[in-house]
């Protein structure tokens, strides 16, 4: 004989199995998941290496670069010729510090077969895909606007969601949004960040952490 309170638990499972039928598919996260505490040594190398970042030191950032190190795709982008032709560090326009601050103020990942550490987690993390343009909401609740500046109005908020990459303007980065939420809006480059953006690789070498790579584009 069925109870009551069974025949009412059936209801609203069969309630919730209905409404999760019609409900949107949910918008496709891709949250930070940091690995980096499991790299030897690293979590005292990333204080040292964010203290070089707030006070700009230069010096202590090259002592972290080898001939090997490479910042960008050329013959003649590797070592400290490299990072200066390329960043020059001492210049007061200088893109590699606010590059530095964003990439490095994200999770990172750890990938013990290579003895490398990289940021953001999101670079050899994110599933790729055929022609991929997509990227990741930086954040919790991201303004996505209606057009590409701060007076426009706000459409919706993001959180960490994988959205795709349809175009830029200046500091604005135009965006097809998840399914479930509007086709397209705008978010500022400071909250979105493509698996091919800036990143950045340390490796361990003669007992200390080295800068491998720090590069943008493929």
């Amino acid at each position: 004989m069925t109870t009551p309170i069974a025949r009412g638990l059936g209801l609203l499972i069969g309630f919730v199995i209905v409404l999760v039928g019609v409900l949107p598919a949910g918008a496709e996260k891709f949250r930070p998941q940091d690995e980096t505490a499991r790299a030897p040594g690293f979590a005292a190398f990333k204080t040292r290496f964010m203290q070089a970042l707030k006070a700009r030191d230069v010096a202590w950032l090259e002592s972290r670069i080898t001939s090997q190190s490479h910042f960008g795709f050329g013959p003649n982008e590797q070592g400290l010729s490299g990072f200066r032709a390329r960043y020059r560090p001492e210049h007061p326009d200088s893109s590699l510090w606010r590059v530095l601050e964003k990439i490095m103020g994200t999770a990172g990942s750890y990938h013990p077969e290579e003895g490398m550490v990289c940021f953001p987690w999101l670079y050899r993390r994110l599933p790729s895909s055929e022609g991929d343009s997509r990227a990741v909401i930086l954040g919790v609740e991201v303004d996505v606007r209606s057009g590409p500046g701060a007076q426009t109005p706000v459409q919706e908020r993001l959180s960490w969601e994988i959205v795709e990459v349809l175009g830029q303007e200046g500091s604005w980065v135009q965006i097809r949004g998840p399914e479930g939420s509007l086709r397209s809006g705008w978010v500022h480059a400071d909250f979105i960040h493509s698996p091919m953006g800036p990143r950045i690789g340390f490796m361990r070498q003669d007992g200390s952490w080295r800068i491998q790579f720090l590069v943008s584009g493929d």
